[in-house]
């Protein structure tokens, strides 16, 4: 591991311009890794920047890996934590673990910060690593769903393990996202 430099993610506009090339070399066909979403992913979030780590192999950014934070109720206490989300390694560094050691150094900072649990949801091809090579736990499937109506009410009486908490600032925050933003309609003019 000589060869690398770990450190801490850089989420200054000039410090996301190599991840967002990064990002896009590794993943062509995915159009969200924009300057502007990253911006609003790792800066804005009203609970706390981002944490993550970057490895460089001299002036080539090899690999990245992003949490950025979260609240959850956590067998019943509000606790704060992180959310992984972006990891990407340049196919050229790829095979030597910089996966792994990029999470655990960021694992281990955030455990210095006072991070309580990260959570993640991993695609089809991250989740064995997620889960033979960092020790994490596979709670479930994720089973997304669209539908219309009311939604069905929780018992109150049964307190799930976990449980993600938006409060208005998170929410509204999650509502900002620069791929979603819907512009205001035009009124049409009379005739």
């Amino acid at each position: 591991m000589a060869d690398y430099d770990l450190r801490p993610v850089d989420a200054s506009d000039q410090g996301l311009v190599p991840v967002v090339q990064l990002l896009a070399g590794v993943f062509p066909d995915a159009k969200h890794f924009t300057a502007d979403v990253l911006r609003w992913q790792y800066k804005l979030n009203p609970i706390g920047e981002a944490m993550g780590f970057n490895a460089w192999h001299g002036e080539e950014l090899a690999g990245h890996y992003v949490t950025i934070p979260m609240q959850a109720t956590v067998n019943g206490k509000l606790e704060k934590g992180l959310l992984s989300l972006n990891t990407a390694t340049s196919p050229a560094h790829q095979g030597k673990g910089l996966f792994t050691k990029l999470a655990n150094a960021t694992y281990a900072h955030a455990a210095d910060a006072g991070y309580g649990f990260v959570a993640g949801v991993a695609n089809a091809n991250s989740t064995p690593g997620f889960l033979r090579k960092l020790g994490f736990e596979l709670v479930s499937p994720l089973h997304a769903m669209i539908g219309a109506g009311a939604l069905p009410r929780r018992d109150p009486q049964v307190v799930p393990a976990f449980a993600p908490s938006w409060d208005i600032a998170s929410t509204t925050w999650r509502l900002q996202h620069p791929r979603i933003l819907i512009p205001p309609t035009r009124k049409k003019a009379a005739r």
